[in-house]
């Protein structure tokens, strides 16, 4: 795995930097006063090893962030444990999607769409099956599944 964590954290920081202000300014009070303790490793420093992970093309976060914690600790004093990193991960869903929505460039009017089928009923329940009637359709198998049309290309 060859993966440069600076290249890769520098405009994840960038981003935080300026999100989370905005997103704290944002967030609904209820009335209780918490508190913000900063945790070992930032928001930034998790959304990098996510990212790494997906570039990496290993089957499970699991093993690579237990094979290369030791390179990991090099870039990030910080780390927790892996048990504490995966409790963690549901606070950095909403500033990585964020994140990648920022990345996405200017709306051409040109999409792709795959037409992959899914199976929606199994062939046993498809006279009882009513949330998909009249889109759903049957396949030689005899299951029901929707099929997704590709729209035309808009310029």
């Amino acid at each position: 795995m060859k993966i440069d964590f600076t290249a890769l954290f520098c405009p994840i920081d960038d981003f935080r930097q300026s999100f989370e202000p905005r997103y704290h300014q944002r967030l609904l009070a209820d009335g209780i006063k918490r508190r913000r303790r900063r945790a070992g490793v930032s928001t930034a420093e998790m959304m990098t090893i996510v990212i790494a992970f997906h570039q990496a093309n290993l089957r499970t976060f699991k093993h690579f962030y237990l094979t290369h914690s030791t390179r990991l600790r090099t870039f990030f004093p910080g780390l927790p444990s892996y048990s504490r990193f995966i409790q963690r991960m549901p606070g950095i869903l909403l500033p990585l999607m964020a994140y990648t929505l920022s990345l996405k460039g200017e709306v051409t009017g040109i999409s792709f769409m795959d037409s992959t089928s899914i199976q929606v009923c199994s062939p046993k329940r498809i006279y009882r099956h009513k949330v998909f009637k009249g889109i759903a359709q049957r396949e030689k198998h005899q299951r029901l599944v929707l099929r997704f049309q590709a729209s035309p290309c808009h310029q």
